[in-house]
């Protein structure tokens, strides 16, 4: 999920947080947020197709990612 960074809107003196993410996933009273759902769509083949050279000489390859 994503970081709010609270710590820091308190820091800072901040009066409101607006998220712009997926749906509000993080629940919390802490600091007034507003949640605007943001979305994109994204080929990643172009990339994974300029990668393939790269990884070929590798047996044994990981792929990791976030629920972004």
């Amino acid at each position: 999920a994503c970081d709010l960074g609270l710590v820091d809107a308190e820091r800072l003196g901040v009066d409101l947080i607006v998220h712009y993410g997926h749906s509000p996933q993080i629940r919390q009273e802490r600091m007034p947020t507003i949640y605007v759902e943001a979305r994109a769509k994204v080929s990643v083949k172009k990339a994974v197709n300029k990668a393939i050279p790269l990884l070929k000489s590798w047996r044994d390859i990981g792929l990791v990612t976030t629920v972004q």
